[in-house]
């Protein structure tokens, strides 16, 4: 299969995979909404932040790590090998934080005002251990392009939770149900995962290798501090926004502006089935014969095109689409739509860029150009932004996407 047939054929698998989870998701949270309590509910989002939080730091570094190490060669002890060493890996970085929450969780947060929160973090710290298998089996399976089976436990795991929590939600439990559906899901979807690679658990005797260790935890800093920089690239603004602007009409522009944001972030979202596909060809490519940005030429203008014509159905049609998922308030933010989706286009072709990067081995390439486009989107947010509003934030994502996008071309080439 020629290379776009392989991006094509992995990236729509993947994004029907994310919009399945991208469903049962919304329906967790609306339903959660729906039969817990305001402040139960509350409580429940505060606890999700951490938990979401706390995956991105301890398992985006080393599940990229595995997926690009395994798509270098996939022989079967070399595969067995990365998966048990990988988990052990993941294990020891995630131990300390998992303790100290728990600790935390346990002795300290019940003296304090925020006692009610003492509980379902002691939960998330659980939670966090099938949840890390579950992220370990789905790098090994992106890896070896099992974009199918990697689909299936993404998908797996989203189902599960919706329906188990409802269901204990339903029986009484709310808090503790609505939490434990996280940890039954993640247990299933981990289990699933395992069971697809059994052939590589159950044929090699598992012996600790720290070379491979050490090679996996080194590559894994600067990814994890890739996913660390577009998220908040991404994700940054509101908070931004609500210290910026006037504080007297801050929370209702914010909330207004949420809208419009929501949707722009969509295009990032759908679009990293593309990078979940990218990786691993990349990767085995460079390994076999050598990998260039020019050898993209053949898929990239392609995704170009496609956000393109994304951002027109934006500008024409930008209004309408506010108008369909929210009340029509927040019609006053929709001017700002365009130039969101826009900035968020360039970013998600970054991200694209960043992934043949990391499978070429150069993720220090991509952390010096997001560092720089960081740098460069919160100088001009606080400039813009107490004088020009909510579209300051636009501007800002605008200008620094293109910049990091010069930057990894030019890095690309050293």
């Amino acid at each position: 299969m020629t290379i776009l047939g392989r991006i094509v054929k992995g990236s729509a698998v993947i994004l029907i995979a994310t919009v399945i989870s991208a469903i049962s998701e919304y329906a967790y949270q609306v339903s959660m909404a729906h039969f817990l309590s305001p402040s139960i509910f509350g409580i429940l989002s505060v606890s999700l932040s951490v938990f979401w939080i706390a995956t991105v730091i301890l398992t985006s570094g080393v599940k990229i790590s595995m997926a690009k190490f395994i798509a270098e060669d996939t022989n079967d002890e070399r595969v067995a090998s990365y998966l048990l060493n990988g988990v052990l890996t993941q294990l020891i970085l995630a131990a300390a934080f998992i303790i100290i929450l728990l600790l935390v969780s346990l002795f300290v947060l019940p003296a304090t005002k925020y006692s009610d929160l003492a509980m379902p973090l002691a939960l998330v710290s659980l939670i966090l251990i099938p949840y890390l298998f579950f992220d370990i089996s789905g790098a090994t399976l992106q890896g070896l392009e099992r974009m199918k089976e990697l689909g299936s436990i993404m998908s797996l795991e989203r189902s599960v939770k919706l329906i188990a929590a409802i269901l204990l939600v339903f029986l009484g439990y709310e808090l503790l149900g609505a939490l434990f559906a996280i940890f039954f899901s993640s247990f299933i979807a981990a289990l699933f995962g395992f069971l697809m690679l059994r052939r590589y658990i159950f044929t090699s005797r598992f012996e600790p290798n720290k070379e491979i260790m050490k090679k996996i935890l080194l590559f894994s800093i600067p990814t994890a501090m890739i996913t660390i920089f577009f998220t908040v690239l991404l994700r940054s603004d509101v908070i931004l926004l609500k210290f910026l602007l006037p504080q007297a009409t801050a929370n209702i522009e914010v909330g207004y502006y949420t809208g419009s944001a929501v949707l722009a972030r969509l295009i990032f979202y759908f679009s990293s089935a593309v990078p979940i596909a990218l990786l691993p060809v990349v990767s085995s490519m460079h390994e076999k014969k050598g990998f260039a940005l020019e050898n993209a030429k053949k898929f990239i203008p392609l995704i170009v095109a496609i956000f393109a014509i994304i951002n027109l159905l934006y500008v024409f049609f930008g209004y309408d689409l506010v108008e369909i998922f929210f009340p029509s308030a927040y019609l006053k933010s929709a001017y700002v739509l365009p130039y969101l989706a826009f900035g968020i286009s360039i970013l998600s072709i970054d991200n694209i860029i960043a992934a043949i990067l990391i499978g070429m081995g150069k993720p220090k390439v991509v952390v010096e150009a997001l560092g720089v486009g960081l740098a460069v989107y919160l100088g001009l947010v606080f400039m813009l932004v107490p004088e020009y509003g909510i579209i300051g934030t636009a501007w800002g994502m605008i200008v620094s996407s293109i910049l990091v996008s010069f930057i990894l071309v030019i890095g690309s080439k050293t």
